[in-house]
């Protein structure tokens, strides 16, 4: 919707994108309805999701929006909310996002003790090789978005990112 909304602006080039230039977001302003649209709807829906979404997959999806966002709009894609952004970036990191806190803050270690499979321990251990798996595979893809965004940030801002 953002494209289309540049598009409707006649900010888009021949190629169907946005010519901006690395530094400040104010060296290459996104128009007026783009900005508010962005700043009123995409972003306070984006940052929500990384309140309350528990499913690691859509957590993935938000992060590369957001990159995605960067490559297309460059620094004002993030005009008023980069420090949210980071905020959240440092949060990921740490791994204390609601998503990555809430199977751990859900486990009891007295429920873990009660629970025996019937056929044996190689069935158990096979089955906790595989929900391991797949905790450490959103874990690593949740940090290489991160990852990810970090990077397009700094191609963006340029030496502003620092």
């Amino acid at each position: 919707m953002t494209v289309g909304l540049m598009r409707l602006e006649g900010k888009l080039d021949e190629d169907d994108k946005f010519v901006w230039t690395k530094g400040k977001a104010e060296d290459c302003p996104l128009p007026a309805r783009v900005t508010e649209f962005l700043q009123q709807i995409v972003y306070p829906y984006l940052f929500k999701i990384f309140e309350v979404e528990d499913d690691k997959e859509v957590v993935e999806r938000v992060l590369e929006n957001l990159r995605e966002l960067g490559e297309e709009l460059g620094p004002a894609a993030f005009h008023g909310v980069i420090e949210k952004v980071m905020e959240y970036i440092v949060i990921f990191l740490q791994k204390k996002a609601y998503c990555q806190t809430l199977a751990m803050a859900d486990e009891d270690d007295e429920d873990l003790e009660d629970v025996k499979e019937e056929d044996g321990p190689e069935d158990e251990e096979d089955s906790e090789e595989e929900e391991g798996d797949d905790t450490i595979d959103h874990d690593e893809i949740i940090f290489g978005n991160v990852t990810d965004l970090v990077l397009e940030l700094a191609r963006c801002y340029g030496n502003e990112f620092a």
